[in-house]
């Protein structure tokens, strides 16, 4: 039956909430995935007439914070929503906006927690995401009522009372707000509304792991998000859809180099951490009251086993959310399909509410599994930005500034790796239980030179190679042992088999080639010179058509203390050369390069020149962007005889 076809009739307009911990202990379904498979067996048709009948003996003896109707609210109505609960609960939440649209509405957030205001040490961030396609609005109405039953049951219902002391809680009921103000009721399967006010799919809108930067500029809710992710270290994340009824989960695309027909058909594409991914997604459907069952909703379509499925598996796509929060905000994030019609009627909204309400709260539950620390030094000063690996998962994760991680992890035995600059590396076995496990990190200060990884060639933020020191010593490169991450490296090191800063990227050194640092260069005519490029970067125009300069082979790019040299064809289309995020400090000063600068495509005739240049990107840190920078500044230019 489609999730559409449900209520034969209007049922009524106003939410009933009644104890979630009695009905958790009536169904016993909230321990985890494996343990549902064989209660669930149980006849759906049971199952139904027992909750109607638990339902009406348990009726709560108190009323929802609002009276929020089970109807869609445009942006008005859900704004004053938002303000009514924000102000009539001031000690659990705080309202605040990341954004505007295009159209100017803002992109509201609501932080629900015990004590708002404050961030206690190691209290994870956990997030929803709802109506990011403007047509698919489901979400954004189980995000409301979210949270009225939050609010309302603190003090009241023992898991909320946990929940809200223990995690904070952002819920964004709507990311596009312009397509939902254009979109229909009832529409089922159209498409009007479902980008932004620009047309644009936000949900094919942000850089990918495989592909790049996408094709379409960067829109402003899509940017907003990503300044949020960047600024909130989220653990876990739940991102709303219409149009199917399945949890999905990373990676939504393939690599490039994948058959064609893997395109076609569908193919699985995993991550290292798809043990983890696999279980929140059960997580969601085993305690959804019918996703598991994995019905599909249109006819010949392949059933999804359990309710889950990989991205890819299902079909590919690029520039997906759920990814980018996996690549670069290090944060677990599956795609929730809730609704076989995108835009259903109203009146059926209550059936939703029912169906979703017990796997919502479930899943924000589940950012209390894994590993959590915090990462000081020696004088038990908080590590900022050290890199947290777990040996064998290639995305790691960075310490916010007061030195605190979060990994969530199925139990098992696992080796931590910890590195950051200036302190030596530390290495842990760990054995991870069921929930969660604490794992302090002591650092010592390190004497001798760091030897700093860097983000891989495309711009995944937070990963770290399996790599040993290096010291001011010369220092071969064998093929494999960099495997995609950018080094920085000391005064007075040698380079030995490196050909270009490409070469880094792909591992494939060649011989007989001898850098030094370029305090060591002699016969030296230094000037400055500026190239600009002719025109910014659109979609109409092809990286091709930049030729940096004629006479030029030879690049050096300082990234620390010394820079590493880079030559022909440094920078290409196929992604290989793209610029990670990090910084670039010459002088003293501090630049951020845009996370998804991968367009250059650099041109040389001769072999003579050595540059050093400095890259600036012309974006401020509150507002990148993933155009291509309208100059390059070359300085120091060197002439080696």
């Amino acid at each position: 039956m489609r999730h559409d076809e449900v209520c034969a009739e209007a049922p009524p307009t106003k939410t009933n909430w009644f104890s979630f911990s009695r009905f958790q202990r009536f169904s016993q379904m909230g321990e985890g995935s494996k343990d549902l498979r064989e209660k669930k067996m149980v006849s759906s048709t049971l199952i139904s007439m027992a909750l109607v009948a638990l339902v009406a003996s348990l009726v709560a003896p108190f009323t929802m914070a609002l009276n929020i109707d089970f109807a869609y609210h445009n942006f008005p109505q859900m704004t004053s929503v938002l303000r009514q609960l924000a102000n009539e609960y001031p000690e659990l939440t705080k309202l605040y906006s990341i954004g505007k649209s295009v159209q100017g509405r803002d992109l509201w957030v609501m932080l629900v927690t015990n004590n708002p205001n404050e961030e206690p040490l190691l209290k994870p961030n956990v997030k929803y995401v709802a109506n990011m396609h403007g047509n698919e609005p489901v979400g954004r109405e189980l995000m409301l009522h979210l949270l009225s039953l939050l609010l309302d049951g603190y003090g009241k219902d023992n898991y909320i009372t946990w929940l809200l002391d223990n995690t904070r809680i952002h819920i964004m009921p709507s990311m596009n707000p312009d397509g939902f103000e254009a979109s229909s009721e009832g529409e089922c399967s159209g498409v009007q509304g479902r980008g932004n006010a620009n047309n644009a799919d936000l949900n094919r809108n942000f850089p990918d792991y495989f592909a790049g930067p996408p094709k379409v500029p960067i829109q402003p809710e899509t940017r907003a998000v990503m300044d949020w992710i960047r600024q909130t270290q989220f653990v876990l994340s739940g991102n709303f859809h219409g149009g199917a009824l399945v949890a999905s989960y990373p990676f939504d695309n393939i690599p490039a180099n994948s058959p064609k027909n893997f395109r076609k058909f569908g193919s699985p594409s995993v991550t290292p951490d798809d043990d983890v991914f696999h279980h929140l997604a059960e997580v969601y459907s085993f305690n959804h009251k019918n996703m598991y069952l994995g019905v599909t909703c249109r006819d010949g379509s392949p059933p999804f086993p359990n309710g889950t499925t990989n991205g890819a598996a299902w079909y590919s796509l690029i520039g997906g959310m759920q990814d980018y929060n996996y690549v670069w905000g290090s944060c677990m994030e599956i795609t929730l399909e809730i609704s076989c019609c995108k835009y259903p009627k109203s009146y059926q909204l209550p059936q939703f509410w029912n169906d979703n309400q017990k796997a919502i709260l479930q899943y924000l539950g589940e950012v209390h599994q894994g590993i959590w620390g915090q990462v000081t030094d020696q004088n038990r000063n908080p590590v900022s930005n050290a890199t947290i690996k777990i040996r064998g998962r290639d995305f790691g994760s960075r310490t916010t500034y007061r030195g605190e991680y979060w990994r969530i992890l199925r139990p098992g035995t696992y080796t931590l790796y910890t590195e950051a600059k200036g302190y030596d590396p530390v290495e842990l076995t760990v054995e991870v239980s069921k929930g969660v496990t604490i794992q302090n990190i002591t650092m010592y200060q390190q004497s001798s030179t760091y030897y700093e990884p860097r983000s891989d060639p495309t711009f995944q933020r937070g990963s770290v190679p399996s790599i040993s020191p290096l010291h001011n010593a010369a220092a071969p490169f064998k093929s494999g042992s960099l495997k995609g991450f950018w080094p920085t490296f000391t005064v007075n090191e040698t380079f030995t088999n490196v050909t270009s800063l490409n070469a880094l990227v792909d591992t494939d050194f060649f011989v007989n080639e001898t850098f030094t640092s370029m305090n060591e260069l002699v016969d030296a005519d230094t000037i400055d010179q500026e190239y600009n490029f002719t025109d910014s970067l659109n979609t109409n125009t092809s990286p091709s058509d930049y030729d940096f300069a004629t006479n030029v082979t030879h690049i050096y790019f300082k990234f620390s203390t010394i820079p590493l040299l880079n030559t022909q064809n440094a920078f290409s289309s196929s992604g290989d050369g793209c610029f990670p995020d990090f910084d670039v400090i010459d002088n003293q000063q501090k630049f951020r390069l845009c996370e998804c600068v991968q367009v250059w495509s650099v041109k040389f005739s001769f072999a003579s020149l050595h540059h050093h240049c400095n890259l600036l990107s012309e974006f401020s840190e509150t507002q990148r962007s993933c155009d291509i920078p309208s100059k390059l500044y070359v300085s120091n230019v060197t002439a080696v005889h």
